[in-house]
């Protein structure tokens, strides 16, 4: 099942969400949009 994570009107600072996406739970050091490798 196909579920869209972006809310009416984009995140703010990001936008709309149109790639893969992975939640985490929690915070992550550094700046906004960073690049997280896991």
């Amino acid at each position: 099942m196909l579920e869209a994570i972006t809310p009416m009107g984009g995140f703010s600072h990001y936008g709309e969400v149109r790639e893969d996406w992975i939640m985490l739970k929690g915070t992550v050091m550094g700046p906004r949009k960073r690049l997280i490798t896991m």
